[in-house]
């Protein structure tokens, strides 16, 4: 026990016995003070129930409820800062990219239940990667630009509650290190190429799953930022399909 919390305990029993001995002093009652002390003595173990079970799991709740929202505030940061435009630079290397993505052109309708539906179909879906479909320098590019950002973001505290979450970070980061030993994109192995789709393989899945739980939270709490998400994909993919008309 921490000494400030020995003393703050002996000065609660000194102040007691102080107490009960002003009482006997003025009302000479000792029979009294005796079965006050007893009926105390006896609601004392209900005391501690509900101080010390009750009262001690409501604010652990409460205080988990509280880190949960920082977490998702954290999360929310990295979609806006990077998150988005990983999808978009990521989804690429899909092979069905654009079949897939139909399944969410109704997201700003959805309810919880679609939401949950989405995400079980999300953990079973067998995703194929080809990277010869994407841009390896763009996605490259994006993550040395992001690299520090994503290192600041292991650093917060808050991630120790969702290991998901920082699984998805180290996984980005383990891409951005594979492109940092290679001098020339186009001059990889075979072998190179089959290790790096299996690296972005991993990444994606992990940013697709928390991207649905981001847009859902976003979705309850923030509608704005939900319509701004929605409204900034929107503007990529018309972006790049009227690039790849030029």
């Amino acid at each position: 026990m921490a000494t400030w919390k020995k003393k703050l305990a002996f000065y609660f029993v000194i102040i007691s016995l102080i107490m009960y001995f002003i009482h006997y002093t003025i009302f000479k009652d000792f029979y009294f003070i005796s079965k006050y002390v007893m009926a105390q003595l006896g609601f004392l173990p209900i005391s501690t129930l509900i101080v010390g079970i009750v009262i001690n799991q409501f604010m652990a709740n409460r205080q988990k409820k509280e880190m949960l929202e920082k977490l998702n505030k954290l999360i929310s940061v990295f979609f806006n800062e990077v998150g988005q435009k990983l999808v978009f630079v990521m989804k690429e290397f899909q092979v069905d990219h654009q079949s897939f993505y139909e399944n969410f052109k109704d997201i700003e309708h959805w309810e919880d239940r679609d939401f949950h539906n989405m995400k079980r179909k999300l953990l079973d879906y067998e995703y194929t990667i080809d990277i010869n479909l994407g841009d390896l320098q763009k996605l490259k590019e994006l993550l040395q630009q992001e690299r520090q950002f994503m290192i600041d973001l292991l650093e917060n505290q808050n991630l120790l509650e969702h290991d998901k979450f920082t699984d998805l970070i180290w996984a980005i980061l383990h891409i951005n290190n594979e492109f940092m030993v290679q001098d020339r994109l186009d001059t990889l192995t075979k072998e190179d190429m089959e290790h790096i789709t299996g690296d972005i393989l991993r990444a994606y899945k992990l940013l697709v799953l928390e991207w649905m739980d981001h847009m859902k939270h976003i979705k309850d709490n923030y509608p704005y930022l939900f319509s701004l998400a929605l409204r900034t994909m929107a503007l990529r993919e018309q972006r790049k399909i009227k690039k790849s008309k030029e």
